[in-house]
This record gives C-alpha cells, structure tokens and sequence, in this order.
C-alpha cells in the first residue's frame, strides 16, 4: 500500500483485472476459447442427415411382425421426447421386469422339477418296498 491506496481500492481493481482477463466481449471465457474450426464442426453436425429408416410395406407383414414394427416405431417416438435419464430409467426397468420375469420362470421350472423328482423318488420307494 505504498501507493497511498487502500486494501479496498486494490482489492476492488485486482476483481476488475480478473473479470476482464475473465470475460472478453461480456462472454465468459470457455466461450472464447471456441475457434471459428469448432463451429464449423458443430454446423456440420446439425447439418448431416439422418439416414432414412427403410419403408416398410405394411400389407407384406404377418400380424406379429406388424406389431413388432409398431411397438419400435412407438418407442422410437417417445425416446425423441425423452432425455438421457429417462431413457435410463426406462432401461433400468425394462431389466428389472425381465429379471423378474427370468426369476418367476426359474421358480417354476425348478417348482416343476421338484414335483417331478418326487414322483420318481415316491415310484423308486415303493420299488424298494417291493424288493424287500
């Protein structure tokens, strides 16, 4: 402070100095750092067409085929409305339901061939009650 300025003052012109080197043009400065190769990257990205899904004839298609397609075209119009969490989500519980289902089918076939083992361990009981 021997310029006779208070901590005040120096503080108040080293926060200009920073905003400035901060901020040129009233743009923050990651801004600044996008070169004119950038943007003409980005404008051919949204510039690029999407590939056309192939027509489908809909009168060629057997009845589960047609609802397969309609059931893509479905959930392909609702991933355009949804964002990357949604569609996470929507992700996570499609594997959940088919962890599920998966788990209810194991029960069953394991419930089936326990009843199956039975039967042949009671068939093989009274053979050896038989046998005796």
């Amino acid at each position: 402070m021997t310029d006779g300025r208070t901590a005040a003052q120096v503080e108040s012109q080293t926060l200009e100095q920073i905003q400035s080197f901060l901020e040129k043009n009233g743009k923050p400065c990651c801004i600044n750092l996008i070169t004119e190769a950038d943007n003409k990257f980005i404008k051919s990205l949204s510039e690029t067409k999407k590939p056309e899904s192939p027509t489908v004839n809909l009168d060629s298609l057997s009845e589960e085929e047609l609802q397969r397609f309609k059931e893509q075209e479905r959930l392909a119009a609702i991933e355009a409305e949804m964002d990357e969490i949604d569609i996470l989500i929507r992700n996570e519980e499609e594997e959940f339901n088919r962890q599920q289902k998966e788990a209810a089918e194991k029960a069953e076939k394991d419930a089936k061939f326990a009843k199956e083992k039975k039967v042949k361990d009671d068939a093989n009981a009274v053979k050896l009650e038989k046998i005796r």
